[in-house]
């Protein structure tokens, strides 16, 4: 899945005990979602096939909830500064509405994944002519969501604005950079394998004189090639924000300490100031 702490805005109000535990999750669900791409290729076992349905439905499902808590964190920082008073600059309301944005649209799409997963399991659909229904239906509902998960990550590359050489930049803004443009290439590569997916394409034939001859490359394969593309994007991407906030937390910016007092705080061990 699409990492969501691609940004390097600071988690206050995670429920979660530190943003280490958030980004090592995602990374643990787009390894899940890599290996279970290679269940769509042509040929294997059903057994096979039903792990890497169950493992998207599972995976989507739980990066639902992640996804809405990121939601939710984004709308508690705005309204902790609109209680103190603060006025926001006009570029910081524009961040904070795409922000909250990207998170609606991972949300979106991720629930678009859970049903397309439902309908793509070997057992939800047995006769022939509904099991093509399923799956032309199912190749849609992937479309719809690769497009939600692409759509966030250009949501969150108009938040970015970066001057200067490569090497000169910082590695927060680096590894930000790179996480931003796997989770972008890996949701492009996911809507280009989800059109592949259609089983209209996969009947097709070619003429021969008076003979049909059927096709000798599989369209499902070749979908599935992107699929695995794309989910070792989405996997980049993870590891990316995996770093990225071992260095926001351990580097220089030691901001960790601010979680500290934070947790501190929730756990009852620390009044907040008044």
């Amino acid at each position: 899945m699409p990492a969501g702490a691609v940004t390097q805005r600071k988690r206050h109000h995670l429920l979660f005990l530190h943003e280490l535990a958030h980004v090592s999750i995602e990374a643990l669900l787009a390894a899940a979602q890599f290996v279970a791409c290679f269940s769509f290729y042509e040929g294997s076992n059903e057994a096979f096939v039903k792990f890497g349905v169950w493992c998207f439905l599972v995976t989507s499902a739980v990066s639902t909830a992640m996804y809405g808590n990121t939601a939710r964190d984004i709308v508690r920082q705005h309204l902790q500064v609109t209680a103190k008073g603060e006025k926001a600059e006009s570029s910081d309301k524009k961040d904070w509405r795409r922000a909250l944005q990207q998170a609606w649209l991972y949300i979106l799409g991720s629930l678009i994944f859970v049903v397309a997963s439902v309908l793509f399991l070997p057992d939800a659909c047995t006769s022939g002519a509904d099991s093509d229904t399923c799956l032309k239906w199912g190749a849609n509902l992937f479309v719809a969501g690769s497009l939600c998960f692409t759509a966030a990550s250009a949501t969150n590359a108009l938040t970015v604005s970066v001057h200067g050489v490569w090497l000169k930049q910082t590695r927060t803004t680096k590894l930000s950079l790179a996480a931003l443009a796997f989770g972008l290439f890996g949701g492009v590569l996911y809507t280009a394998g989800s059109v592949l997916f259609f089983p209209q394409l996969d009947n097709g034939s070619c003429t021969a004189g008076a003979a049909l001859v059927p096709s000798t490359w599989s369209t499902v394969n070749l979908g599935t090639h992107y699929f695995v593309a794309g989910g070792a994007c989405y996997l980049a991407s993870a590891f990316c924000n995996l770093a990225l906030a071992g260095v926001k937390h351990y580097g220089h910016e030691g901001h960790h300490e601010e979680h500290e007092v934070l947790e501190s705080r929730c756990a009852g061990k620390l009044k907040p100031p008044a």
